[in-house]
């Protein structure tokens, strides 16, 4: 009995490795991240001082940091989806996280269209607590 967990067990970590190997070779195909995900990497890096500061295989870091203000994105490719990452850190606001998970093939236009939307909303809120 032993025997057959353990074989179910290998089993199911070599079909999850190989899925995300098709899942790395469908992104290289692209042009690999920066190249399936540029139109959303352009959106998040529209402020000055934005740079790509890392790539892999199935992720992008982009980051904007100045004295006392850091910003962060993080987009990684899922099996069916992405993922975008927010974390925001101000000497004058602390430390925040926001979190999207959209379908692979939706629109990156309208994505980025929603981060920006709901990171302005979550601002707002955020300074008028502060206030």
């Amino acid at each position: 009995m032993l025997y057959f967990i353990i074989g179910i067990v290998v089993f199911l970590i070599f079909i999850f490795l190989r899925d995300k190997s098709d899942e790395v070779s469908k992104v290289k195909s692209y042009g690999g991240m920066m190249g399936k995900y540029s139109i959303l990497i352009s959106g998040l890096s529209d402020y000055p001082g934005t740079k790509v500061e890392q790539t892999s295989s199935t992720s992008v870091w982009i980051l904007t940091r100045d004295r006392l203000v850091s910003t962060e994105f993080r987009i990684n490719h899922g099996f069916s989806d992405f993922t975008v990452f927010w974390t925001h850190q101000s000497y004058a606001f602390g430390k925040h996280h926001l979190r999207w998970t959209f379908p692979e093939y939706m629109s990156q236009h309208s994505a980025t269209n929603v981060i920006m939307n709901e990171i302005e909303e979550y601002s707002i809120k955020m300074i008028s607590k502060t206030l």
